[in-house]
C-alpha cells in the first residue's frame, strides 16, 4: 500500500528563540542572540523540557487505518483521523483500510517515537511510515540528525523480546551523517551512512574507550 508523508509545520526560528528563552528564564537570563545549531542539538540531545516549545505536524495520507492506531497510542501527541463514518457499515472495514490523519506533537515526543516505531519489533509499515517522518525531519531541520533513531542506537534495549542486537546500527539507517554514541563511558560509532545501507542491510557499531 502506498501512503504520503509531508511536514505541515516544523519548529521556526522565532519557536527556536522561544526555546531559548525557556530555557535561561530558569537561570533568571534573557536570551541575547538567536541559538546556533550546536546549542541546539544539544538541547534535543539532553531532552530538556524547554524543546517540548517546539512544535511538528505531520499530514500522512493513505495510510493503513491499523498504523493510524499505533501512532495514535503515543499520548503525548495529538492526532486527527480521518473518520470511517461515511461508510454506512463501517464495521466491514478492513484494518488496512486506507485512512488520512494529521499529526500534531513536539520535539520531544517525535524523538520518542523514532526510539519506539524505529525498532525492529515494531510492525513493518509503521516503522516505514516513521521512517519517512524522520528522513523529512533530518532534511528540514538537520539539528535533529543522529537524534531519531530506536533505542538500540544508544547501545541500550529495553525490549522484552528483544531482537538480540542491542549493538547492532540501525541509526545509520536514518541519518545522512557519522554519528557518535555515547553510553555509560562506551562511544559507539557507525560505519557507514544511511547511503551505505539502502538495500536494507544493517551495519555494526565497533566499540573502543572513550
Amino acid at each position: 500500500m502506498g501512503f504520503t508523508v509531508s511536514i505541515v509545520q516544523h519548529p521556526t526560528d522565532e519557536d527556536w528563540m522561544l526555546c531559548k528563552r525557556c530555557a535561561l528564564v530558569t537561570m533568571g537570563k534573557k536570551p541575547v542572540t538567536p541559538p546556533d545549531e550546536k546549542w541546539k542539538h544539544d538541547s534535543l540531545q539532553a531532552r530538556h523540557s524547554h524543546i517540548r516549545v517546539l512544535p511538528f505536524t505531520f499530514s500522512l495520507e493513505g495510510i493503513p487505518y491499523y498504523v493510524s492506531v499505533h501512532l495514535c497510542r503515543h499520548v503525548h501527541s495529538q492526532p486527527f483521523v480521518k473518520s470511517q463514518r461515511s461508510n454506512p457499515d463501517r464495521g466491514a472495514e478492513r484494518q488496512d483500510a486506507p485512512v488520512d490523519m494529521l499529526w500534531q506533537m513536539n520535539a520531544e515526543e517525535l524523538m520518542t517515537v523514532a526510539s519506539k516505531r524505529l525498532c525492529s519489533l515494531a510492525d513493518p509499515v509503521t516503522q516505514a511510515v516513521v521512517r519517512e517522518i524522520c528522513q523529512q525531519v533530518e532534511e528540514i531541520c538537520p539539528e535533529f540528525k543522529g537524534l531519531l533513531a530506536p533505542m538500540c542506537a544508544y547501545g541500550v534495549c529495553k525490549e522484552m523480546f528483544s531482537c538480540g542486537r542491542p549493538h547492532i546500527c540501525s541509526c545509520c539507517k536514518y541519518s545522512n551523517l557519522k554519528t557518535d554514541y555515547y553510553n555509560f563511558g562506551m562511544r559507539l560509532e557507525c560505519r557507514r551512512t544511511w547511503d551505505d545501507v539502502d538495500g536494507g542491510d544493517v551495519c555494526a557499531f565497533f566499540e573502543h574507550e572513550g
